[in-house]
């Protein structure tokens, strides 16, 4: 084999090489008057080189599946089952969109498609101005040192919730509603474990310790939440719990679609990969990233109290609890509660809002 050929094989097929195939198997066909077995040879070289091929030989090997379906279907129905046959039927499904590609899964993964919805555009907006808050009050505390494990472990802690913010955030807008909930439950328990240090600074050292047996039985989040005098369990962590963070029924029923038939019998279920779009739904996690960064900002606002100046405190959280409010009503006004389920969210709302006129907030 020559040297430029084996180069020509590294970089793949390109349009001509898919061209030349068609060609000469679809003249070979029309030549002895049995096309079908030389589609079926084209087809069977063209997905050899399907994958490594440029994007305009996959353009040319779709357009030529796009121009004889009933042809290649003929083929495969009437083909012994091997794995060729196998690997082909996938790739007639691909080129038809009834097949998934990894790569274009990875690759459109950061890709926000469509039209962004107001609401979410909306929430996103308030979030970015509660998170700059506490960004706000973390580089005013950090101006000078600190010492001791707990006001060090409490500062990482802040840093964390804010990339955990970060990406269930991302994932909400994204559409990927159930694995945002995972992120916000780690938020949950980042928030407990800032007030636990805050009060208990002793229990920082077997945090840190090496005795995963000691932490699991003394810190696991139901015993943080007992220490700090609350029940072990907490309604919003069971709810993100329930939503995303493990595999239960009730997170995957988003992903379920019913297709009718023409009878009950005839009725499919689709199953949704990729995320799903449901602004109601993106909107509500978007508002407990709001309400776990307006929590945050109060613990950093006591811990570090000592560090920051308490009229620019008083004055930044007053402005983010007033933007925060005013989107909350404008959101459960809007929400259509006959096709949303918002219970969860109208709780803690309710919470905040009672806490805001205690001057809690």
């Amino acid at each position: 084999m020559k040297r430029n050929d084996l180069t020509h094989m590294a970089e793949g097929w390109d349009k001509k090489d898919f061209e030349e195939l068609a060609q000469r198997q679809v003249g070979l066909g029309l030549a002895s008057g049995k096309l079908i077995p030389y589609l079926q040879a084209f087809f069977s070289d063209a997905f050899d080189h399907y994958e490594s091929a440029t994007s305009e030989g996959r353009a040319f090997v779709d357009e030529m599946m796009a121009r004889v379906p009933e042809a290649f279907e003929r083929i495969l129905s009437g083909a012994p089952d091997t794995a060729d046959l196998r690997r082909m039927r996938r790739m007639v499904s691909l080129v038809r969109g009834k097949h998934r590609q990894a790569q274009r899964l990875i690759d459109n993964f950061p890709i926000i498609a469509g039209e962004p919805d107001k609401g979410v555009e909306e929430a996103k907006g308030v979030l970015c101005s509660v998170m700059q808050c506490l960004l706000d009050l973390l580089h005013d505390a950090t101006q000078d040192s600190h010492s001791g494990a707990s006001k060090i472990s409490i500062l990482g802690l802040c840093y964390w919730l804010l990339d955990e913010l970060t990406t269930a955030q991302f994932l909400a807008r994204r559409a990927y509603s159930t694995q945002a909930y995972t992120h916000l439950r780690v938020c949950l328990e980042i928030l407990d474990k800032i007030d636990l240090f805050t009060q208990f600074p002793e229990f920082v050292e077997i945090w840190g310790s090496d005795n995963e047996d000691e932490i699991w039985k003394k810190l696991a989040p139901p015993r943080v939440r007992e220490k700090l005098g609350r029940d072990s369990r907490d309604p919003m962590y069971t709810h993100f719990s329930r939503e995303g963070s493990h595999a239960t029924f009730r997170a995957l029923q988003p992903r379920l679609r019913m297709i009718a038939g023409s009878s009950d019998d005839d009725s499919e279920i689709a199953l949704m990969l990729g995320g799903r779009r449901d602004p109601a739904r993106q909107v509500s996690i978007l508002i407990y990233c709001i309400l776990v960064t307006a929590q945050a900002i109060i613990k950093c606002a006591n811990v570090f109290e000592d560090r920051l100046n308490p009229t620019d405190v008083a004055q930044l959280v007053t402005s983010v609890n007033n933007d925060c409010s005013a989107f909350f009503r404008r959101f459960l006004d809007s929400v259509d509660r006959s096709k949303e389920s918002v219970g969860p969210l109208e709780v803690i709302l309710a919470s905040w809002e009672s806490m805001r006129k205690n001057g809690q907030l």
